[in-house]
């Protein structure tokens, strides 16, 4: 089929400005006002579009949150392997910790309850983007294992949830942003 057999399709080309102010405004009132305070209509209103135009993009609201985290809360820049899995480790911790400093420690603890009222929420959050990174990051602590840095009879699963454990328990039942100091006792704890 050439380009000009290809159909066209049928009305307006959709404006990444809407999708853009959508995923802005649903971001800040879910940090702001939990899933429970966050409603299309809100949304609608803050981002300056119809409701239309975000039921166009998004069939319903948990598919509209969890596209708004995955988009404004990137956490790419997390994932490291420069072969030091005690440096990679250090590195990733650091960086959740930057980001408990941010809107994402707002949003942490706002979805923290919402996760468990919300059986839909929370099945969206832990299949689209708590498991791939978890995932991310057990192959990474695998890969140690296999390169001899870190015990044959290392219990991957384990230290693949212990550190971040460590940080969201520190930050979210203390109330304290764990620092540089307290990432560099996990590490050694764990890691050395």
């Amino acid at each position: 089929m050439s380009a000009a057999d290809t159909p066209r399709p049928v009305g307006r080309p959709r404006d990444p400005q809407v999708d853009r102010a959508v995923m802005e405004a649903t971001f800040a009132m879910l940090a702001e006002a939990g899933y429970d305070g966050l409603t299309i209509e809100a949304v609608a209103h803050t981002a300056g579009v119809s409701k239309n135009a975000i039921y166009r993009r998004w069939p319903d609201k948990v598919a509209m949150v969890l596209d708004a985290i995955r988009t404004m809360a990137p956490h790419d820049d997390l994932e490291v392997d420069t072969g030091d899995v005690r440096a990679d480790m250090a590195t990733m911790l650091r960086g959740m910790v930057a980001k408990f400093r941010e809107v994402d420690g707002r949003l942490a603890f706002s979805l923290a309850s919402d996760l468990q009222r919300h059986p839909e929420l929370g099945d969206a959050v832990r299949s689209g983007l708590i498991e791939p990174r978890r995932r991310e990051l057990q192959d990474r602590v695998q890969r140690a294992v296999d390169d001899g840095q870190l015990p044959a009879d290392a219990d991957v699963e384990l230290l693949t949830d212990v550190g971040p454990a460590l940080l969201f328990h520190r930050f979210m039942f203390d109330g304290v942003v764990p620092d540089d100091d307290f990432v560099d006792r996990v590490i050694r704890q764990f890691w050395g």
